[in-house]
Formats: structure tokens, sequence, C-alpha cells
């Protein structure tokens, strides 16, 4: 069985479980922006990196540095979107998302 687990998820898994749920009517594509952001890694010099398929990020650890540095910043509207994704992650967080069978 697999739990949803954004403390330990690649990007590629969270952009499956993101298009999952926009698929099930369970989130709109406007809402689903904040996360889609988030699989694609942005350097601060604005060059793209193409995210390591592997390597596991702790996406909640990651929204909420975001949110420190927009209080910081004084960025209200990001703060907001990025608070709307924490309380997401955290509603989602160990929902059964697959069951392997095996014959």
């Amino acid at each position: 069985m697999q739990k949803t687990d954004f403390t330990q998820m690649t990007h590629q898994q969270l952009f499956d479980w993101i298009n999952s749920k926009i698929a099930s009517g369970e989130m709109s594509f406007d809402e689903s922006s904040t996360f889609v952001s988030m699989t694609v890694s942005m350097p601060v010099d604005g060059s793209s990196l193409a995210p390591n398929g592997t390597q596991k990020v702790d996406f909640m650890q990651s929204v909420r540095s975001g949110m420190e540095r927009a209080l910081q910043t004084n960025d209200t509207d990001l703060f907001a979107r990025l608070q709307t994704a924490l309380q997401t992650m955290q509603r989602f967080q160990g929902e059964v998302r697959g069951v392997n069978i095996t014959v």
C-alpha cells in the first residue's frame, strides 16, 4: 500500500499526485498552480534545472520556508497561497493513494 507522504516525495511523485487530484475533481487547475511550481527546481539565478527523479524532498518544509520568506518580504499573496498549499498537504498527508498488487 502506498501512502501520500509530502515529507519524502520526489518531484515526479508530487506531479503525479497533483494530476490525480485534478483528474478526480478534488483539486481545481487554479488550486494546483502553487503545487506545480514546486515540481520545478528554479535556482536563484532564474535558470531552470530538471528535478532529479530519485531525490526525495520534504515539500512541507519547503512550503514552511517559503512562508517565512514571504513574511520577511511582506508578500501577503505568496504567503496566502503557500498557507493554503500547506493546509492541503496536511489534509492529504498519509492518504492511501495506491495498492501494489502482485500476482
